[in-house]
């Protein structure tokens, strides 16, 4: 699933979102996007340094 893969990518990163974007394949933008439209469904997406953002 694709979600699982980005918390996947994001946890083991520290929460790097740049890191994460280019190891996914995606821009910075598209990984922004997706992890609004993750929060907007009530998942519990990682912040920097593995804080959790809700």
């Amino acid at each position: 699933h694709e979600y699982s893969r980005i918390l996947a990518v994001l946890k083991a990163d520290h929460g790097n979102r740049k890191s994460a974007a280019e190891k996914l394949g995606i821009s910075q933008r598209t990984l922004r996007y997706k992890l609004a439209r993750m929060r907007e469904m009530g998942m519990s997406v990682p912040g920097r340094y593995g804080a959790e953002m809700s």
